[in-house]
């Protein structure tokens, strides 16, 4: 994606530039769609290691000086997301990781979570997106 747009790369050209098989790639994954998902699924997962889940009654300011360092070192492959229009779509990821296993909690507390995300997320986007 830093070569081409994204709706420029083909699966045979993934494949190539990989030195793997259709075969390969089509035992691992259904689409060029499903690659990214992974990727951004492993860069999300590994932000929130680094900064751990915000829904703790102690959070405070330093976690999120800590946040936005984690996103601004991730800062390039943000951008490769976002520019290949996965905004949505990183949103929608976000939105499930801090939905993940929260069966037990409230209508109210999951709402406020997705409400924190989206708050979250569009800050980054347009941060990312003035290159601020």
């Amino acid at each position: 994606m830093k070569e081409r747009k994204y709706e420029d790369i083909s699966i045979c050209d993934l494949c190539k530039k990989d030195g793997v098989s259709r075969m390969a790639f089509y035992n691992n994954y259904k689409t060029l769609d499903a690659v990214i998902k992974n990727i951004v699924s492993d860069v999300n997962n590994k932000i929130i290691k680094e900064i751990v889940c915000p829904f703790r009654s102690n959070i405070s300011l330093n976690w999120y000086v800590k946040a936005f360092k984690t996103i601004k070192d991730n800062n390039d492959f943000l951008k490769l997301m976002f520019n290949a229009n996965y905004k949505y779509r990183y949103l929608e990821m976000i939105n499930e990781l801090v939905l993940h296993n929260v069966d037990n909690i409230s209508l109210k507390d999951k709402n406020m979570r997705i409400l924190w995300a989206k708050g979250i997320v569009n800050r980054i986007i347009k941060w990312i997106d003035d290159d601020s």
